[in-house]
């Protein structure tokens, strides 16, 4: 041991960089080559003349400053490199290479990322515009409030992340990616067309409208595709409008009976979107049915989402010609007290103060007790049941059939860690 100063090598964190050739090869036909040495120095004006039609302005300006922050022109690795740290990397590398984008003294504010995020969503409305025409257009009108619908999911999903007064670090983040499957299927099919990736499905699926919705908006519609995913078809059915079917109970029942799991959407006059997703199909009965995969929710004035508490199976109601009891539709509570009913008379709709069905549940209309409602729409998405002494339904949890159903219990606010669980925890 010398008395002389000893230099000691600082240990600098290695990043974890294997990206599979094939997925090299789509990076490098970007500029119409199939090798790397037959990439020229990457310039911003060309990653921008690229890009410019798959990312929203603000997010290529976000890119752009950050790949050529230091240089005029960078290399082709840099951009396999942002590609794995994008999408391929672990939730750390991915996290704190957002914070590197978007953040000061490694956090980010959480205004700028949900600024982030509204950028995000609009970049995959770009892309589904291209890649899914027809869904797209079959969603789409005139309707100003869309951009508004599309902070009010983002602020649904951002809302066990911080207050906006506080700053999110890296680990916070990267908790909040593992848990949150919606926005980071929206961010991974985004990066993956944005680097000239095959993308086999766009996730969260856009499903195609038989006709058109007064009330749906795109943001909301991915939003329900992802939590009823294992239900849905790509193809969704308008069963009935109050705007352009008759008030007819008869009319009604007729066109929802056994066409599957569907969404009832209403709104009330002062403005409340709000409903129920029913997993089962509508039958009349004198008594309750359906099970645990339904839920409540609300669309404005702001996102909620109420989920079964166990405590009763009490989840569709649907009845009529009865003399002592309930005839007309409504979801969860019990008989008179239900989150909401429909009377056969289509007069004004109930609403209770309180339910054992729903975990948390607030009133869902503007007013409670009773209410005039504006607009009511009834979606399937799903096929209709084929003859109940063919129909056989499949026992057990949503869970045992498609793991990526772990989306619905979102719902009630629950951590999920069923994606890309091994990877967290090799992580951690």
């Amino acid at each position: 041991m010398g008395g002389g100063k000893s230099k000691q090598k600082v240990k600098v964190p290695q990043l974890r960089f294997k990206l599979h050739d094939s997925k090299k090869v789509n990076i490098y036909k970007i500029f119409d080559c199939v090798t790397k040495e037959g990439v020229p120095p990457v310039t911003r004006e060309f990653l921008q003349n690229s890009w410019k039609d798959i990312l929203s302005p603000s997010l290529l300006e976000l890119i752009m400053n950050y790949l050529f922050r230091t240089s005029q022109s960078i290399k082709v690795d840099d951009l396999e490199v942002l590609y794995y740290k994008f999408v391929e990397g672990t939730f750390n590398e991915r996290a704190q290479a957002l914070v590197d984008i978007l953040g000061v003294e490694n956090s980010i504010s959480p205004d700028i990322f949900q600024a982030f995020l509204m950028d995000l969503m609009e970049s995959y409305y770009i892309i589904l515009r291209k890649k899914c025409p027809e869904a797209f257009s079959s969603w789409v009108s005139g309707d100003t409030i869309e951009n508004n619908d599309v902070k009010l999911v983002i602020n649904y999903y951002m809302r066990d992340l911080k207050g906006f007064d506080e700053k999110v670090t890296a680990q916070e983040l990267r908790e909040w990616l593992i848990r949150c499957v919606f926005l980071t299927d929206v961010y991974e099919s985004v990066m993956k067309v944005t680097f000239n990736m095959e993308v086999e499905e766009l996730k969260p699926i856009l499903p195609k409208a038989d006709k058109y919705s007064s009330m749906l908006t795109i943001p909301m519609v991915l939003s329900f595709s992802h939590l009823i995913y294992p239900y849905m078809k790509k193809n969704w059915r308008l069963l009935f409008s109050s705007l352009t079917d008759p008030q007819s109970w008869h009319r009604l029942c007729a066109k929802v009976a056994k066409q599957g799991p569907t969404i009832v959407l209403i709104e009330d006059e002062a403005g409340s979107l709000f409903g129920g997703f029913a997993s089962q199909s509508w039958k009349t009965s004198p008594n309750f049915y359906g099970d645990e995969c339904s839920f409540l929710f609300r669309l404005r004035p702001h996102m909620a989402l109420y989920s079964p508490t166990g405590y009763n199976q009490n989840f569709q109601y649907m009845n009529h010609g009865a003399t002592t009891l309930p005839n007309g539709m409504g979801m969860g509570g019990r008989l008179d007290y239900f989150t909401f009913f429909l009377s056969e008379d289509f007069g004004p709709m109930t609403v209770s103060k309180s339910c054992s069905t729903f975990r948390d549940y607030a009133p869902l209309a503007s007013t409670t007790n009773e209410f005039n409602f504006s607009k009511l729409e009834i979606w399937a998405i799903a096929d209709p049941d084929v003859e109940d002494d063919e129909y056989v339904r499949v026992g057990g949890s949503i869970m045992d059939h498609d793991p990526s159903a772990s989306a619905i219990l979102e719902i009630a606010g629950k951590s999920i860690y069923s994606k890309d669980l091994k990877q967290s925890l090799d992580e951690a």
